[in-house]
């Protein structure tokens, strides 16, 4: 046996046969698409059915054998990919030996002695060139050119070409001729850093390098720096020649230079040379003295012209030294950025830009523009780095219209201020010269924090209170007109004193949005501010900012139960209650009674399954045990209406309570004489809308409207109907408050707290606009607390901490492939055809939800479009009934969730067939409350609930697993089907599985989900969300990905 049969034996051992099989068809494949080793460790990517490949990790032993795997895939290893990789990996390591044997093998091989030979020609300095030719030992042991050439080199049948350093050499001549292989061209020695290098490497190898003498060459590795040599003369002048220097700054004197410009120094002493390289000079000053052969002379008369205007100018990029030290070179002067400021009285200020040259010998401002009559020659790099250091945010200088900075400005008022009290340290930071001429104002900034004191006074009415505001900086009073004009760009006040008192900050910033809101509460005829109870949040979030002031006597009884954190403890529960409320339902409790003792309204918006009709119903028994005699209305879907009515027994067996259940023509009964005799009256909104008027002709002291997300549309008659109801107090209830839009929340707030957003187009400009759109956090958490006090909710994870977790798993189905071809046809088909119609989105709303429907429908069955395609499986069906058979053995009860009839009918004929007992509810079922009584108290483990029937108000503890057949992209509706089970009551943990066709539009629904949850919780707060309405961009995407 072979070692790579070994190793394959020793891998089926450890994956299986199976897998070890399909990891070489994978190979063979051509599906390892990348890899990389390192210390023994492979790291590689493998294609699979997905679009992207996995990640796989796999260590092999010495002798084959797996010690580390791992891979992205489901399986997370011992799997085909994995195998794959390591099939790969153990035939690039069992091969590895033969390369490092034969690289052993041929260092034996007996190569010929090779010199590369270095001619320095003839003549001096930019006449000579260094000529390289190789060379080899001839048989009296000398170096000789005879029998190889360059050519020689690349040409395999040639033994030399085989030498080690042969590629190198070939790479040299490559590199300093190009004139092809094939032409006899000299290769001559340039200054190409790149050949120096080819050069050391081929010196550390085998290779002599000779010179025409036969010695040794000596390639010194340090190289030298060309630059200016100043000399004085004896006239006075000055000369201007090449001159050599270490990097140490060493000076090389009587170098023998060769080329033009000059690459090398040449040396020899007896039968050796020694070549230095010269660091490569791009300067003309320097190139052009090298290739002029002579020095340079200055007269006498010019010297001071010279080293004024001229040598500072080549100091900047050249190396000058004077090697005989005649002539001395003290630092050049360098620039520094210089502003004048002068006071000009009044409170303007003048400035004047320039740069400042100083030094032992000159002390010099010039202006910022260039001019060719300056007497010293002007560093411009260094001056406009120091331009470039003022391009920072935080300084606002005077600039022109191109962006430059301008070079003189007179600044006046708040603006001269501004600029001496922000913008001067700054300057004085970024390392700018000022010079201030006048007795320049001490003006200063305010570093005490703003006192905002708010006050409440009595008007002598019930329902308005005068609202007093008073803002004070250092014990200075700030009008607080002058607050509010300080907006935009101008955000700072200049008080009477020269006090600057910055108002940009967020405590400004908050108190003027706040001051807007109530302007628009001010008394139409005296312009008086004025706060009402309903603005409670208003005046929190003012009292927020500051200290609060005297307060009526009246605002104070009203207002102290209604904060939410106030001090005072709820009051006890009522004595007809027969429930023992959880703390969390004891201040619900709480806050509903101080509502409704004040006369408001508010807004229950705890999370679903918290018990908010049992704290409801605690209020309503309170008031009635305080004397109230007027009845209470409570508005529910039509699936709750008997659950208000058994609740209300179980837990308020006191109250008479009547479920109206038909228009009241049809009941023969006045509705004066029903609520004359019960205390609790409760209805549908169907009912209430085709009954309005009779409804609003009764004196409610309570209205409950249960699910009041059903009249979010503000503009239809159910929302019409519940606002013409009268009645001291309107308590919304519904866990998803707002399921598409901010609107939805006003019009909830419309209705039970009327006087806190009076106008749907102002409350849309001030905040629906700006939140949805914007994303103003500053809006966002305004709004947070006008609301405040009139919207409470908790969540599960907040409140009921022995709830039992919930655990949720998305499940991905894989269709059958008669079922994939009908999709994807299907899906083509309805594309094309939606792409189109999205070009007006609002006018073929109706088409381009068809055909969402359909798609939606053929994910779940292909027989529910298709009557053609019935023998086609649904795999969504096999995979439920497969985990029903287990739960039900198990002793676990199931809810099961679809937004399609047809299908829970489909699921309810298997379930029949395979013998499981099962319950069915849809909107058809006629004995609603017998079917859900007779599931809770019997023992089928399987109920089968459409979305719309049963998605909200039952209470179904008793099972504790549920199934969403299909997504909607409204999270909300998905989360009242699970609280269904998962609610106060339940004692075992919750399975939730949502079963996702793959490779269909449910994939991207899904994914669609969690965005549209994002806008519930920044301003109600809880994991609830909504969808019901999709964008244009939304729709798009379902259909292309």
């Amino acid at each position: 046996m072979t070692l790579a049969q070994e190793v394959e034996v020793m891998l089926a051992r450890q994956l299986g046969a199976t897998v070890l099989e399909r990891g070489r068809r994978y190979l063979h494949e051509d599906r390892v698409v990348s890899l990389q080793d390192s210390d023994r460790l492979t790291m590689a990517e493998v294609a699979g059915s997905g679009r992207r490949p996995y990640q796989v990790l796999v260590g092999l032993a010495e002798d084959g054998s797996l010690l580390h795997q791992g891979c992205s895939c489901p399986l997370a290893g011992g799997c085909p990919h994995v195998a794959a990789v390591a099939l790969l990996s153990a035939q690039r390591q069992l091969g590895q030996w033969r390369h490092e044997l034969d690289a052993l093998l041929d260092e034996r091989v007996q190569h010929p002695r090779l010199g590369l030979q270095f001619d320095p020609g003839k003549g001096t300095g930019a006449q000579r060139r260094i000529t390289l030719t190789p060379v080899q030992r001839g048989r009296l042991g000398n170096w000789v050119r005879t029998g190889i050439d360059w050519a020689d080199l690349r040409h395999r049948h040639q033994p030399v070409a085989a030498h080690p350093a042969a590629p190198t050499l070939n790479s040299l001549r490559q590199l300093l001729v190009d004139t092809g292989w094939y032409d006899h061209a000299p290769v001559v020695l340039n200054g190409d850093p790149v050949a120096w290098r080819l050069l050391g490497e081929i010196a550390a190898t085998e290779v002599e390098l000779v010179w025409c003498r036969q010695g040794h060459v000596e390639l010194v590795e340090e190289p030298l720096l060309l630059g200016v040599d100043l000399r004085a003369e004896a006239d006075g002048g000055l000369s201007l020649q090449p001159g050599l220097s270490t990097s140490h700054g060493e000076q090389v004197v009587g170098a023998d230079m060769i080329g033009e410009p000059p690459v090398a120094v040449w040396s020899t002493q007896g039968e050796r040379a020694r070549l230095h390289r010269i660091e490569r000079s791009t300067d003309p000053v320097t190139a052009g003295l090298a290739r002029r052969g002579r020095p340079l002379r200055i007269p006498a008369a010019e010297r001071e012209a010279f080293r004024a205007k001229y040598l500072p100018r080549i100091r900047r990029s050249n190396l000058v030294g004077s090697l005989d030290a005649s002539v001395p070179l003290p630092a050049d002067p360098e620039p520094a950025l210089q502003l004048t400021l002068t006071y000009l009285g009044g409170h303007r200020i003048g400035l004047v830009w320039g740069h400042r040259y100083r030094s032992a010998e000159l002390d010099l401002t010039v202006g910022l523009a260039l001019d060719p009559d300056d007497p010293l020659a002007r560093d411009h790099d260094a001056e406009a780095a120091l331009l470039r250091r003022l391009q920072r945010p935080d300084l606002r200088l005077p600039r022109t219209d191109d962006g430059h900075l301008a070079a003189t400005a007179e600044l006046e008022g708040l603006a001269a201020a501004d600029f001496v009290t922000d913008q001067l340290p700054l300057l004085a930071e970024a390392g700018v010269e000022v010079v201030v001429i006048g007795d320049l104002p001490e003006y200063r900034r305010s570093t005490d924090a703003p006192v905002v004191e708010v006050g409440v006074g009595d008007l002598g009415r019930t329902d308005w209170f005068s609202l007093q505001v008073e803002v004070r900086v250092a014990g200075r009073e700030v009008p607080i007109g002058l607050v509010m004009q300080a907006v935009g760009s101008i955000q700072k006040l200049v008080l009477p004193d020269g006090l600057v008192v910055d108002t940009a900050g967020e405590q400004f910033d908050e108190l003027r949005s706040l001051m807007l809101q109530a302007r628009r509460l001010a008394d139409p005829e005296t312009g008086e501010l004025r706060i009402g109870v309903e603005q409670l949040g208003l005046y929190e979030q003012l009292v927020a900012l500051g200290v609060v002031g005297r307060q009526a006597a009246a605002w104070r009884r009203r207002v102290e139960r209604l904060v939410q954190d106030s001090p005072q403890p709820p009051p006890d529960p009522p004595a007809g209650l027969r429930a023992s409320l959880r703390p969390y339902q004891k201040q619900g409790y709480g806050w509903l009674t101080a509502l409704m003792d004040a006369g408001l309204g508010g807004l229950l918006a705890d999370d679903m399954g918290l018990g908010k009709t049992v704290q409801a119903l605690a209020a309503v028994q309170q008031r009635r045990e305080a004397g109230e005699q007027r009845p209470v209305l409570v508005v529910a879907p039509t699936s709750v209406v008997g659950n208000w009515a058994a609740e209300a027994a179980r837990f308020t067996p006191d109250l008479r309570v009547r479920t109206i259940e038909s228009t009241l023509r049809r009941q023969g009964e006045s509705l004066p004489d029903l609520v004359a005799v019960n205390d609790l009256v409760v209805t549908t909104y169907s009912l209430l809308r085709l009954d309005s008027a009779e409804y609003a002709g009764i004196e409610w002291s309570v209205v409950l409207l249960d699910e009041a997300q059903t009249v979010k549309n503000h503009r239809s008659k159910g929302y019409q109907a519940v606002r013409r109801l009268r009645a001291d107090s309107v308590i919304a209830i519904s866990g998803t408050p707002m399921e598409n839009q901010l609107m939805e929340l006003w019009a909830l707030l419309s209705i039970c707290a009327p006087g806190l957003f009076d106008d749907p187009e102002q409350f849309a400009a001030d905040y629906q606009r700006p939140i949805e759109r914007d994303h103003d956090d500053q809006r966002l958490a305004q709004l947070r607390g006008r609301i405040r006090p009139f919207l409470l909710r908790r969540t599960k994870e907040s409140v009921a901490a022995d709830l039992p977790p919930r655990i949720e798993q998305v499940v991905r189905v894989e269709l059958a492939p008669a079922h994939q071809r009908a999709y994807r046809t299907r899906l083509s088909r309805e594309r094309q055809r939606v792409l189109g119609l999205l070009d007006d989105p609002q006018g073929n709303r109706m088409q381009i939800f068809a055909a969402l429907t359909r798609l939606r429908q053929l994910a779940l069955g292909p027989q529910l479009i298709d009557d053609g395609l019935a023998g086609v499986p649904s795999a969504k069906i096999d995979t439920l009934l497969g985990r029903v058979r287990e739960l039900a053995a198990e002793g676990h009860r199931a809810l099961v969730f679809s937004q399609f009839t047809r299908f829970l009918a489909q699921v309810a004929e298997r379930l029949s067939a395979e013998g499981i007992a099962h319950a069915y509810l849809d909107g058809a079922t006629k004995n609603r409350a017998a079917v859900i009584e007779a599931f809770r108290e019997g023992e089928a483990p399987v109920f089968l609930i459409s979305l719309k029937a049963g998605g909200v108000g039952l209470n179904l503890t008793e099972a504790d697993y549920c199934f969403l057949l299909d997504p909607w992209w409204n999270p909300a509706t998905e989360e009242q089907a699970i609280d269904r089970t998962h609610r106060i009551g339940q004692q075992r943990p919750v399975m939730v599985y949502r079963l996702i066709s793959a490779g269909t539009i449910e994939e991207r629904v899904l994914a669609l989900q969690q965005s549209k949850r994002d806008l519930f919780t920044q301003v109600i707060g809880g994991r609830s969300g909504s969808a019901n309405r999709l964008d244009p961009d939304e729709l798009r995407s379902l259909f292309t990905g």
